[in-house]
C-alpha cells in the first residue's frame, strides 16, 4: 500500500537570539493546531537548559514558559501532533512543526505530514503562517512515498545543509522524493 507524506521546507535565517520570537513560533503553532482540530502532545526543545528530548507537553510546559520569560537561548522547538484521519496512533502518522538553527549555518522550518491531513488551500494558508518566522531564501512543498522508503523523511534537511541543494536529483530518486511546488527559488544560487 502506497503511503505519502507531504512536508513543507522552508531555509533561510533568523535571529537566533532574539527569544521572544521562540516564544511566539510556539504560541502560533499551537494555536494553528488548534484551528485544525488538533493538539500538540509532544514538544521537542533543544538549546540552554534542554537536551533535545522530546517531551509530553504537560511535564514540559511549565519549565517552557519559564524558559520564555528568562529568555533562554533555544535551538529547537518542534511540536508534535497525532494525525485524527488515522484510526490508530502511529508516530509514523504524526504531523510535525520543526523550528531549528542547524549547525550554525542556515535556519529551516519543516513542516510534515500526510498526504490526506490539509487540503491544497489550508497548506498554502500554512506556508503564511511558517513564512512570519524565517527570513527564507528557499522553499517547497515536498512528497515522499514512504512505503517503499526507510530514510527518514527529515534527512531532505540534511541534503541541503550538505550543499547538495534543492536540486540533487540522484538523491531525490533514491528517497523517492517529488517537489509539488516550489515556494520561493533560492535569491543567491547555493555553491555547488
Amino acid at each position: 500500500m502506497t503511503k505519502l507524506r507531504k512536508a513543507i521546507f522552508l531555509a533561510g535565517h533568523f535571529d537566533r537570539k532574539n527569544t521572544s520570537m521562540w516564544e511566539e513560533w510556539f504560541t502560533t503553532i499551537d494555536n494553528l493546531f488548534k484551528e485544525y482540530g488538533l493538539f500538540a502532545h509532544r514538544i521537542g526543545v533543544s538549546g540552554e537548559g534542554y537536551t533535545g528530548r522530546i517531551y509530553c507537553r504537560n511535564r514540559l510546559l511549565k519549565r517552557l514558559n519559564k524558559s520564555f520569560k528568562e529568555k533562554k537561548i533555544l535551538r529547537v522547538i518542534t511540536l508534535y501532533s497525532y494525525d485524527p484521519k488515522h484510526e490508530h496512533i502511529n508516530n509514523d502518522d504524526m504531523i510535525v512543526f520543526c523550528r531549528e538553527s542547524f549547525n550554525n549555518s542556515f535556519e529551516y522550518i519543516w513542516c510534515e505530514f500526510n498526504e490526506d491531513t490539509f487540503s491544497d488551500e489550508e497548506i498554502d494558508k500554512i506556508v503564511l503562517v511558517l513564512e512570519r518566522f524565517i527570513d527564507m531564501t528557499y522553499g517547497e512543498l515536498i512528497q515522499q512515498n514512504t512505503s517503499t522508503n526507510n530514510i527518514m523523511f527529515i534527512s531532505r534537511v540534511m541534503n541541503y545543509d550538505l550543499g547538495d541543494g534543492p536540486a540533487d536529483e540522484r538523491r531525490r530518486k533514491r528517497m523517492d522524493l517529488t517537489t509539488l511546488k516550489i515556494i520561493k527559488e533560492e535569491s543567491i544560487p547555493r555553491q555547488y
